[in-house]
């Protein structure tokens, strides 16, 4: 049903599919599985725009717009053609787009030819190739602390706005 994993370790159907009594025959592979349920690559494609939180245990690839945040325990890599302005925490961060925001990697962060980024960095172990473009402060070493953001953050309690008392009913005037 699927075809060849590639480099990225995306799974790209076949041309056609097989015929209905292959389907359902597992096939002995001869390659380990690269992938499971938890911990797989996922991809947002370029005609694709999300604002809020991606929060994911495996890797990611964002080809796409993202506004917001990403959190991952894998690898993020920011393609190309991405446009991304969020915060980013991953074990690994790989930048080949644009990222407008902090990043934070456990890890390793690298920062490819052509990529600009805006924003601080905190990482283990830091790349940047030439022609690649920074703009921000870095913290780079084995001692760096990385925080993940809050997953829960304490809501903020609002109270009502204060009412004006009713105005007291005055006295009646004899005449």
């Amino acid at each position: 049903m699927f075809g060849k994993t590639d480099s990225n370790n995306l799974v790209t159907p076949t041309s056609s599919p097989a015929p209905a009594e292959q389907q359902t025959q597992p096939q002995a592979s001869s390659t380990p599985q690269t992938q499971s349920a938890s911990t797989g690559s996922n991809f947002i494609s370029k005609d694709v725009s999300i604002n809020g939180k991606i929060k994911l245990a495996g890797d990611i690839t964002i080809d796409g717009t993202l506004i917001g945040e990403i959190t991952s325990k894998g690898v993020v890599s920011i393609s190309n053609n991405a446009n991304i302005k969020a915060n980013i925490f991953a074990s690994s961060i790989i930048v080949s787009g644009k990222v407008d925001g902090n990043l934070s990697a456990t890890d390793r962060l690298e920062i490819l030819q052509n990529a600009n980024v805006k924003g601080d960095i905190k990482t283990a172990i830091l790349k940047v190739d030439p022609g690649a473009t920074f703009t921000g402060s870095c913290q780079v070493g084995p001692t760096v602390k990385v925080a993940e953001p809050s997953a829960t953050a304490a809501p903020t309690k609002t109270s009502a706005p204060a009412q004006k008392p009713a105005a007291s009913p005055q006295p009646a005037k004899a005449s």
